[in-house]
């Protein structure tokens, strides 16, 4: 058994590629400013996925300072590399690279991370991750500049448990549908389905996607339909918390927190694919 996990493990190593990253979007904390003519992009976070070396993202020196790629997709993330040039602010040593499926935080939370050590710059330094996300962020707590010129990363992508239907139903006739089709409406039950979810509703045509999370009046509390209990929750704060019968749950495009919404609504909706034990 432990020599097939093994081999399991290395297979997907070996698997793994180096990601085309120009496509990808780029965030920071903040840019560096050196001078009041300086070109608004000379900083930017963008220019640590440009292909070239000599030249930098750079974030203010901040507490919590970070800078950070959306990957598009859930990846099984084997290796990420990061080269920096000679500069005053280019070592990052006792830094961190965060892999997660969340922007909370600053993207670090209920991540994996591990420490940035023994950098150098003009040489690049590579360091084995291992780990699945959607994101990943290089991050100080300390006050530090966040100085990235060029980042590798050695990933394989993972194939998305659900598929999006851009047709408006009710939520019944979402479920029907996707009941007809042999999968189920979607459940959400960590990090990674949520991940996977935003995903697939970033390409929505409605402003909110019905999920398979409903309200059941006699028994007063919510339930997947796929009979998981909801242990994990992206609920809106704000949403009102007097539940009523026929509701059932949407999450909203803009933020993509959920919303106890009426079934009679007709939104787009997602389908799951798998069912998750």
């Amino acid at each position: 058994m432990q020599r097939s996990l093994l081999l399991i493990s290395l297979i997907a190593v070996c698997n793994a590629e180096s990601l085309d990253l120009t496509r990808k979007t780029v965030t920071q904390s903040s840019t560096w400013c050196d001078n009041p003519t300086q070109n608004k992009d000379e900083y930017s976070a963008n220019k640590a996925i440009d292909g070239k070396t000599e030249t930098c993202s750079h974030t203010k020196g901040e507490n919590s300072s970070w800078w950070n790629i959306d990957l598009l997709g859930v990846y099984d993330i084997s290796s990420v590399t990061i080269y920096n040039k000679n500069s005053n602010n280019g070592n990052i040593d006792k830094a961190q690279i965060h892999i997660s499926n969340s922007r909370r935080d600053n993207f670090t939370a209920n991540s994996k991370y591990i420490n940035i050590t023994d950098f150098k710059m003009q040489q690049y330094n590579n360091y084995s991750v291992n780990a699945s996300g959607r994101y990943i962020t290089v991050f100080s707590s300390a006050l530090k500049f966040i100085v990235v010129c060029e980042i590798n990363i050695n990933a394989t992508k993972k194939a998305s448990p659900f598929k999006l239907i851009t047709q408006d139903k009710t939520w019944v006739e979402a479920l029907e549908h996707c009941r007809d089709k042999n999968m189920e409406l979607a459940s959400i039950i960590n990090e990674e389905t949520q991940a996977w979810a935003e995903l697939e509703a970033m390409n929505a045509v409605s402003a909110h996607v019905w999920l398979g999370l409903r309200y059941t009046c006699t028994l007063n509390f919510w339930f997947w339909i796929s009979d998981h209990v909801v242990k994990f929750d992206r609920w809106d704060p704000e949403r009102n918390t007097t539940n009523n019968c026929d509701e059932s749950a949407v999450m909203r495009k803009s933020d993509y927190l959920w919303v106890p919404t009426p079934d009679g609504e007709k939104h787009n909706f997602i389908c799951s694919k798998d069912t998750f034990q």
